[in-house]
């Protein structure tokens, strides 16, 4: 393979096992939902903070490892959107 076709291949593998890690962390964090609460304003058991504080630290890892990919991003075939000043004098 060329050096471009590895290169896609391998992302598309990168990708794909990102995503599929992804939707399995989403229903594995839905399913300890599940045990915490019992409906939607009742909680069954308390969570400790430190538990709660270790999920959030890693959710902020990912969100910061996720901009790195985003930074990479195509540019938009959109127009730019300028901001709206006015011309009325104050």
């Amino acid at each position: 393979m060329s050096l471009t076709k590895n290169w896609l291949h391998d992302y598309s593998t990168a990708l794909d096992d990102a995503w599929m890690a992804l939707e399995d962390a989403l229903a594995k964090v839905e399913a300890l939902a599940d045990l915490v609460w019992i409906d939607d304003d009742t909680i069954r058991y308390p969570v400790p903070a430190a538990d709660v504080n270790l999920l959030q630290r890693r959710v902020r890892a990912l969100k910061d490892s996720v901009a790195v990919v985003a930074s990479a991003q195509e540019p938009s075939r959109l127009a730019p959107e300028l901001p709206k000043i006015s011309l009325k004098k104050s």
